[in-house]
C-alpha cells in the first residue's frame, strides 16, 4: 500500500475538519444563546480493535472501486465506529463519542498523563489521530485505514495545544506553520437544526447571504450566479454539471457553462429571496432574445470556516435572527467573523432570506 507522508496527511486532515431541516419555530424564550456547549448522556460501549472492525465496516459499505460514497453511506460508516465505542468526527454534526476526549484533554490540561484516538469523519478510507500526553508533552500519531486494512503509523510531536471553554481544541503540530482543531463538546440540538434549515441552503463560499452585508433594499454585494447554483445544488442534490441545463464549450465559448431558462433561475432565486425580476435581469448573465440566463460559475473552491449558529431570536414580526459564528481553529480563531442572519419561515416550511450583517474580526 502506498504510505502517505505526515504533511499529506495534515492537509488531508484540515479539508476534511473544514470542508461544508426543521421547522421553525422552537418552544424557547425569545433570545436564546448558545455559546456553552451542552451535556449529553455517555453511552457505555465497549472499544473494539480498530485494525479490522474499521476495515471491515469500510469493505462491507463501499464496493470496490467505489471512491465516491454517498452522504448517506458516510454517515452509516460514522454510526457504525460510534457504535462500537470510536470517538468520530462528523461534517457539520456533534462529535460520536465524545465524552472520552473531553475527559482526556481536561486531565492534560492540568498535567496528567494520557491517551486518545480520534477518527476523522469517513471518506474512502478513515484517518485517525492518536493523541498521547507523558510527562508534559503531546505527540499524534496518523494512521489511515482503507478496506484493505491499515496503514503504517506516523507520528509528530504536538508543540502547543489548547482545550477552551466552548469545547475546542486547537493544536500545532512540529514543523507547521498553521494550527489544527476541531471541536470536541456538542451543539445543541437546536443549534444544528437551525444549521442545517438555515444556514446549510445559503452557504455559499463567496458573495453569498451568509459573508456580505445586505437587505432587501441593497442586493449589490450578491453574486446572483453563485448563489443559484449552490440553491440549486442544495435542492437537487447533485451539480449543475450534471443537469440537462449544462453546455460544453464550443466556438468563441470557451468555458463550459449551464444555459438555463429565466423561469428556472428567478424561481429558485425568488423562491429565497424577495428580489424584484427586474434586478435579477440586469445582471449580464441574462439574454433578452432568448429569455434565459448563462451561467459558467461552477464555484468548487475557496476557504470555508466552519460556521455554528450561536444564539438566535424570534421576533415580533415573525421573521427570526440567526447569529453564525465563523470558526477558524486553523488559523487559531474560535470566532473569525459573525453574520447577523434574519430569516422569514413560512407555514409551510419554506423560508425567505431577508437582510444579513456580516462583520470580520
Amino acid at each position: 500500500m502506498k504510505k502517505y507522508s505526515l504533511l499529506y496527511l495534515s492537509l488531508l486532515l484540515c479539508v476534511l475538519l473544514y470542508v461544508c431541516t426543521t421547522q421553525h419555530p422552537f418552544p424557547s424564550p425569545q433570545l436564546i444563546n448558545n455559546s456553552h456547549s451542552v451535556t449529553e448522556t455517555p453511552v457505555s460501549v465497549h472499544i473494539a480493535n480498530p485494525s479490522t472492525a474499521i476495515p471491515e465496516i469500510i469493505g462491507s459499505t463501499l464496493t470496490p472501486g467505489n471512491e465516491s460514497p454517498t452522504i448517506q453511506q458516510r454517515e452509516k460508516m460514522a454510526q457504525q465506529m460510534g457504535d462500537l465505542g470510536f470517538s468520530v468526527l462528523r461534517y457539520d454534526e456533534n462529535m460520536l463519542n465524545y465524552e472520552a476526549v473531553a475527559e482526556f484533554l481536561q486531565n492534560a490540561v492540568t498535567g496528567k498523563d494520557g491517551e486518545i484516538t480520534v477518527y476523522t469523519y469517513p471518506w474512502t478510507y478513515v484517518v485517525s489521530q492518536t493523541f498521547s500526553f507523558e510527562n508534559g508533552k503531546m505527540t499524534c500519531t496518523f494512521n489511515n485505514y482503507t478496506a484493505e486494512g491499515a496503514q503504517p503509523e506516523e507520528s509528530q510531536n504536538v508543540n502547543e495545544f489548547t482545550y477552551t471553554e466552548k469545547g475546542n481544541y486547537i493544536y500545532q503540530l512540529e514543523g507547521s506553520s498553521e494550527k489544527s482543531g476541531f471541536r470536541v463538546l456538542p451543539l445543541s440540538k437546536e443549534s444544528r437544526e437551525y444549521f442545517r434549515k438555515y444556514v446549510v441552503p445559503g452557504n455559499i463560499f463567496t458573495k453569498g447571504p451568509l459573508d456580505v452585508t445586505w437587505n432587501s433594499e441593497d442586493f449589490s454585494g450578491l453574486n446572483w450566479e453563485w448563489i443559484f447554483e449552490g440553491l440549486w445544488e442544495n435542492e437537487n442534490g447533485k451539480d449543475l454539471l450534471d443537469s440537462e441545463y449544462y453546455r460544453k464549450a464550443s466556438g468563441n465559448t470557451h468555458f463550459d457553462y449551464a444555459l438555463i431558462p429565466s423561469a428556472v433561475v428567478e424561481g429558485l432565486l425568488q423562491k429565497y429571496f424577495n428580489v424584484p425580476t427586474q434586478t435579477l435581469r440586469t445582471i449580464d448573465k441574462y439574454d433578452k432574445k432568448s429569455d434565459t440566463y448563462t451561467f459558467q460559475g461552477f464555484n468548487g473552491g475557496g476557504y470555508s470556516p466552519t460556521l455554528e449558529v450561536s444564539k438566535w431570536q424570534n421576533n415580533a414580526d415573525g421573521t427570526l435572527t440567526l447569529w453564525i459564528n465563523f470558526v477558524a481553529l486553523e488559523f487559531g480563531k474560535e470566532l473569525s467573523a459573525q453574520s447577523v442572519l434574519t430569516i422569514k419561515p413560512e407555514k409551510d416550511g419554506s423560508f425567505k432570506y431577508i437582510s444579513n450583517d456580516y462583520s470580520a474580526y
